[in-house]
Protein backbone atom coordinates (compact mmCIF):
# COMPACT_ATOMS: atom_id res chain seq x y z
CA UNK A 1 0.00 0.00 0.00
CA UNK A 2 0.90 3.58 -0.63
CA UNK A 3 0.14 5.96 2.43
CA UNK A 4 -0.30 9.35 1.00
CA UNK A 5 1.31 11.84 3.94
CA UNK A 6 -0.02 15.58 3.51
CA UNK A 7 3.16 17.41 5.42
CA UNK A 8 4.14 21.13 5.91
CA UNK A 9 6.77 22.62 7.19
CA UNK A 10 8.14 21.82 11.01
CA UNK A 11 7.41 25.32 12.18
CA UNK A 12 4.07 25.14 11.25
CA UNK A 13 1.05 25.16 13.86
CA UNK A 14 -1.53 23.36 11.92
CA UNK A 15 -1.10 19.74 13.47
CA UNK A 16 -4.47 18.42 11.78
CA UNK A 17 -6.50 18.79 9.01
CA UNK A 18 -10.16 17.60 8.37
CA UNK A 19 -11.00 15.94 5.02
CA UNK A 20 -12.68 19.33 3.49
CA UNK A 21 -10.16 21.83 5.08
CA UNK A 22 -7.97 19.51 2.56
CA UNK A 23 -10.05 19.38 -0.28
CA UNK A 24 -10.95 23.67 0.47
CA UNK A 25 -7.18 24.22 0.35
CA UNK A 26 -6.36 22.65 -2.96
CA UNK A 27 -10.14 23.54 -4.34
CA UNK A 28 -8.99 27.28 -3.63
CA UNK A 29 -11.69 28.08 -1.30
CA UNK A 30 -9.26 28.32 1.44
CA UNK A 31 -6.67 30.70 1.08
CA UNK A 32 -4.82 31.43 4.24
CA UNK A 33 -3.47 29.40 7.03
CA UNK A 34 -5.29 31.68 9.42
CA UNK A 35 -8.73 30.08 8.10
CA UNK A 36 -7.40 26.32 9.36
CA UNK A 37 -5.47 26.93 12.37
CA UNK A 38 -2.59 28.22 11.06
CA UNK A 39 -0.45 32.01 11.11
CA UNK A 40 -1.97 34.64 9.14
CA UNK A 41 0.09 33.98 5.37
CA UNK A 42 -1.44 32.96 2.01
CA UNK A 43 -1.11 29.21 1.51
CA UNK A 44 1.12 27.75 -1.10
CA UNK A 45 -0.41 24.36 -2.29
CA UNK A 46 1.96 22.09 -3.33
CA UNK A 47 1.19 19.69 -5.82
CA UNK A 48 3.04 16.78 -8.19
CA UNK A 49 2.85 17.01 -11.71
CA UNK A 50 0.07 15.69 -14.07
CA UNK A 51 1.55 12.32 -15.09
CA UNK A 52 2.83 11.34 -11.56
CA UNK A 53 0.64 8.69 -9.81
CA UNK A 54 0.63 9.95 -6.75
CA UNK A 55 -1.53 13.20 -8.01
CA UNK A 56 -3.89 11.04 -9.35
CA UNK A 57 -4.17 9.06 -6.00
CA UNK A 58 -4.59 12.29 -4.36
CA UNK A 59 -6.89 13.96 -6.61
CA UNK A 60 -9.19 11.24 -5.90
CA UNK A 61 -8.65 10.22 -2.49
CA UNK A 62 -8.66 14.20 -1.24
CA UNK A 63 -10.36 16.30 -3.90
CA UNK A 64 -13.40 13.96 -5.27
CA UNK A 65 -11.27 13.32 -8.60
CA UNK A 66 -10.81 17.12 -9.41
CA UNK A 67 -8.16 18.92 -10.06
CA UNK A 68 -6.83 21.60 -7.45
CA UNK A 69 -7.67 24.72 -8.25
CA UNK A 70 -5.89 26.56 -5.36
CA UNK A 71 -4.72 30.37 -6.24
CA UNK A 72 -1.06 29.40 -5.04
CA UNK A 73 0.12 26.25 -6.72
CA UNK A 74 3.82 25.15 -6.88
CA UNK A 75 4.13 22.09 -9.30
CA UNK A 76 7.14 19.25 -8.22
CA UNK A 77 8.37 16.75 -10.17
CA UNK A 78 9.14 14.55 -7.54
CA UNK A 79 8.33 13.43 -4.02
CA UNK A 80 11.51 14.93 -3.24
CA UNK A 81 10.81 18.12 -4.65
CA UNK A 82 7.66 18.33 -3.12
CA UNK A 83 9.62 17.98 0.34
CA UNK A 84 12.30 20.42 -0.54
CA UNK A 85 9.57 23.26 -1.77
CA UNK A 86 7.42 22.33 1.72
CA UNK A 87 10.88 22.46 3.99
CA UNK A 88 11.90 26.11 2.51
CA UNK A 89 8.49 27.60 2.45
CA UNK A 90 6.37 28.16 6.19
CA UNK A 91 3.63 28.85 4.14
CA UNK A 92 3.57 25.29 1.58
CA UNK A 93 1.91 22.38 2.40
CA UNK A 94 2.44 19.29 -0.14
CA UNK A 95 1.93 15.53 0.00
CA UNK A 96 4.14 12.52 -0.48
CA UNK A 97 4.50 8.93 -0.21
CA UNK A 98 4.95 7.53 2.79
CA UNK A 99 8.22 6.36 2.17
CA UNK A 100 9.11 10.07 1.51
CA UNK A 101 8.67 11.82 4.66
CA UNK A 102 11.80 13.01 6.27
CA UNK A 103 13.09 15.00 9.04
CA UNK A 104 12.77 18.47 7.06
CA UNK A 105 9.33 18.10 6.79
CA UNK A 106 6.13 17.23 9.15
CA UNK A 107 3.04 15.27 8.42
CA UNK A 108 -0.26 16.63 9.25
CA UNK A 109 -3.00 14.17 11.14
CA UNK A 110 -6.16 14.50 9.06
CA UNK A 111 -9.11 13.46 11.06
CA UNK A 112 -7.05 12.93 13.61
CA UNK A 113 -5.24 10.13 12.22
CA UNK A 114 -1.11 10.39 11.38
CA UNK A 115 -0.21 8.24 8.89
CA UNK A 116 1.08 5.17 9.39
CA UNK A 117 1.97 1.58 9.08
CA UNK A 118 -0.89 0.74 11.59
CA UNK A 119 -3.43 3.14 10.58
CA UNK A 120 -2.93 2.26 6.82
CA UNK A 121 -3.67 -1.15 7.42
CA UNK A 122 -6.53 -0.99 9.82
CA UNK A 123 -8.11 1.80 8.11
CA UNK A 124 -8.05 4.62 9.96
CA UNK A 125 -5.92 6.91 8.18
CA UNK A 126 -7.96 7.21 4.66
CA UNK A 127 -5.54 8.43 2.36
CA UNK A 128 -4.18 5.48 1.19
CA UNK A 129 -3.89 3.38 -2.42
CA UNK A 130 -3.12 -0.34 -3.20
CA UNK A 131 -0.08 -1.01 -4.98
CA UNK A 132 -0.79 -4.07 -7.18
CA UNK A 133 0.71 -6.79 -9.36
CA UNK A 134 -1.00 -8.72 -11.51
CA UNK A 135 -0.89 -12.02 -12.97
CA UNK A 136 -2.98 -13.88 -15.15
CA UNK A 137 -3.08 -17.01 -17.21
CA UNK A 138 -0.41 -15.66 -19.61
CA UNK A 139 2.46 -14.76 -17.57
CA UNK A 140 6.13 -16.22 -17.63
CA UNK A 141 6.84 -18.49 -14.34
CA UNK A 142 10.15 -15.89 -13.59
CA UNK A 143 7.38 -13.17 -12.78
CA UNK A 144 4.96 -15.69 -10.90
CA UNK A 145 8.05 -16.54 -8.89
CA UNK A 146 8.73 -12.83 -8.26
CA UNK A 147 4.87 -12.10 -7.36
CA UNK A 148 5.30 -15.11 -5.18
CA UNK A 149 8.42 -13.82 -3.46
CA UNK A 150 7.54 -10.11 -3.11
CA UNK A 151 4.26 -11.80 -0.89
CA UNK A 152 6.33 -13.78 1.34
CA UNK A 153 8.66 -12.63 4.34
CA UNK A 154 11.26 -11.51 2.96
CA UNK A 155 9.55 -9.65 0.04
CA UNK A 156 7.47 -7.98 2.71
CA UNK A 157 10.03 -7.17 4.25
CA UNK A 158 12.05 -5.50 2.02
CA UNK A 159 8.41 -3.67 0.80
CA UNK A 160 8.78 -2.07 4.76
CA UNK A 161 12.42 -0.90 4.60
CA UNK A 162 11.32 1.02 1.36
CA UNK A 163 8.85 3.22 2.91
CA UNK A 164 5.59 1.10 1.61
CA UNK A 165 3.37 -0.44 3.74
CA UNK A 166 3.13 -4.49 3.46
CA UNK A 167 -0.01 -6.20 2.75
CA UNK A 168 0.55 -9.30 5.32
Amino acid sequence: MDVIAIVVHPSSPVKNLTLDQLRSIYMGKTTDWSEVGGQKQPIVAVVREKNSGTRGAFNELALDNQEPAAPATQTAVTAGDVAAAVANNPAAIGYVGFGNLESSIRAVAIEGTLPSEETAQSGAYRLVRPLFLLAGPLTQPLALTFVDFTLGAEGQQIVKTNGWVPVK
